[in-house]
């Protein structure tokens, strides 16, 4: 079917094609959403709930997945404040080609002016995904620092453009 009824999760086809239904293939062989998709553009399986958060928390979205013959299938964590989108995606993890069931782990930092996230799994292309044990749960280790590397050449700091000086070549 294109949702499943009661379960809290929303299914979107830009071709409107696929969709999703409970499978008796889970995991542990417990029912699980199996997501099939046969057009070339992007679908979305997207989790109704919001959860309130803070600036400087982290956050880990976890699912088993497994997939058949896929472009790809990502498990994202989106932002929002005020009920309105920020960012699509500000952690992702996911499963492509032919893959047994596999743990995907997707960390977020929450930056400031968000008040809400929610989960998706989102790819384009032909999928056949199964998705099991979906959770998400407050880190108790903070995000890693990425370090940005040094600075070559005559700048004395990293220079930062505005997106307004971009360039596009076709």
């Amino acid at each position: 079917g294109k949702d499943m009824p009661g379960s809290g999760w929303i299914w979107f086809s830009r071709e409107q094609k696929g969709g999703v239904a409970f499978s008796d293939e889970g995991r542990n062989g417990s029912r699980c959403a199996l997501l099939t998709h046969e057009g070339e553009r992007d679908y979305a399986f997207t989790n109704a709930g919001r959860l309130n958060v803070e600036p400087g928390q982290t956050w880990v979205a976890s699912a088993w997945m497994k997939c058949e013959n896929t472009d790809s299938a990502d498990l994202d964590i989106v932002a929002l404040s005020g009920g309105r989108l920020v960012s699509w995606n500000i952690g992702s993890d996911g499963v492509y080609g032919t893959t047994d069931w596999k743990k995907v782990q997707a960390e977020a930092y929450i930056p400031q002016g968000v008040d809400q996230i929610h989960l998706r799994v989102v790819g384009s292309g032909n999928a056949k995904v199964w998705i099991d044990d979906v959770a998400l749960e407050a880190s108790t280790t903070p995000q890693r620092v990425r370090l940005k590397g040094p600075v070559n050449g005559w700048a004395q700091e990293r220079v930062e453009e505005k997106i307004s000086r971009g360039l596009v070549a076709l």
